[in-house]
């Protein structure tokens, strides 16, 4: 399975908009992978952990509750690239909700929309995407912000945790009535709210931003498709028997096809070799006891403290905090009774990976 990412456009917003709410770009920044001057190169693709890194980082670095709904209210229109162009000239918001759960994966895999029918209203409900590092809520609270920002006023928003909270702090900001403690957030919004006819959109400006739209959707799944072939192969032979050319001989080309391909898609054989290993570092544990020296051992690190130092590289977390989460869990479920989040399911054989190229949107509202 293919690591989840983000679009550089989308993060980059977030990165400006956390440096205008006063926090220092360099400490959010210092030391996560395929930074480059405080910033993502504007047509890549980025790994999601990255992302909840900084989140995470922000966080400490402010005590403000309200940092996440600052930023997603005041993120700018080009953040959502081409989903902007669409949704504005849908001609009805309900529309426009539909464009955005097709293509919600051009902008990030970090979570995913969907819409039930509660009662009298539609809601539509955000749930993260599982990962590593976890998503918090602060990260949340900007996602549904910035949809809120651009949307009809809603019948109400859900937010989760934080039941201390002013509610009307955030009430505020959002222009709409706010609750807290809710598992996931959500947007309930009236049906008739949803199937008024909008504004000033344009039907044909609409359609030809679709098909461009549905040009890199394809082209997403082409590059999940041949990178999961790879993974595929690596973990077939093994992290000690995997190299570029038993991988090239298993899917059916020669090692120099394999590369061109790979870097087409924007990414690497080392990149997807060194994805699987952390993967299945993960896993083992997130899911196992053994010791930290024998899982680097067995994914090919001749030191436990190079293999500790791959694992803090890519994916911020220690292998000590990972076990530490793990354990965290399960004292959950004991408590609870909740069913145990399997941190790694979307880890195994990783990586869609860095520095995957899109051109940037044919046309701007």
């Amino acid at each position: 399975m293919t690591a989840l990412t983000v679009a550089s456009c989308w993060f980059n917003a977030i990165l400006d908009g956390l440096e205008r709410q006063g926090l220092e770009r360099t400490q959010l920044t210092l030391g996560v992978r395929g930074i480059v001057d405080g910033r993502f190169p504007d047509t890549s693709r980025i790994e999601l952990s990255s992302t909840r890194t900084v989140w995470r980082r922000a966080r400490l670095l402010s005590g403000d509750p309200l940092l996440g709904v600052k930023v997603g209210s005041s993120l700018p229109i080009h953040a959502t690239n081409v989903i902007a162009v669409i949704t504005a000239h849908s001609p009805t918001f309900g529309e426009a909700i539909q464009h955005l759960l097709r293509y919600q994966a051009l902008l990030s895999e970090g979570g995913q929309f969907t819409t039930q029918q509660v009662g009298g209203v539609v809601r539509m409900l955000y749930k993260p995407n599982q990962d590593p590092i976890s998503m918090d809520s602060l990260h949340t609270d900007a996602i549904i912000a910035c949809f809120l920002a651009s949307s009809p006023k809603p019948a109400l928003a859900h937010l989760v945790g934080r039941p201390e909270a002013d509610q009307r702090s955030f009430a505020q900001i959002l222009n709409c009535d706010v609750c807290f403690g809710a598992p996931y957030a959500a947007i309930d919004y009236d049906t008739q709210a949803l199937n008024a006819n909008k504004s000033g959109a344009d039907r044909a400006l609409c359609d030809i931003n679709i098909a461009y739209a549905e040009t890199l959707l394809n082209a997403l799944r082409r590059m999940d498709a041949l990178c999961q072939r790879v993974q595929a192969a690596i973990g077939k032979l093994g992290a000690s028997a995997a190299s570029i050319e038993s991988v090239a001989c298993e899917v059916g080309c020669s090692p120099r096809t394999l590369q061109r391909r790979l870097s087409s898609a924007g990414t690497s054989f080392s990149e997807l070799f060194e994805a699987y290993r952390m993967g299945e570092a993960i896993i083992m544990l997130s899911e196992t006891d053994f010791g930290v020296s024998r899982i680097g051992h067995l994914l090919g690190y001749s030191e436990a403290s190079t293999f500790s130092r791959a694992v803090s590289q890519w994916c911020g977390l220690s292998p000590r905090q990972i076990r530490k989460q793990r354990n965290s869990d399960i004292g959950r479920i004991r408590d609870t009774h909740q069913p145990l989040s399997r941190t790694a399911s979307n880890a195994v054989g990783t990586s869609r990976t860095r520095g995957v190229k899109r051109p940037s949107s044919l046309l701007t509202v």
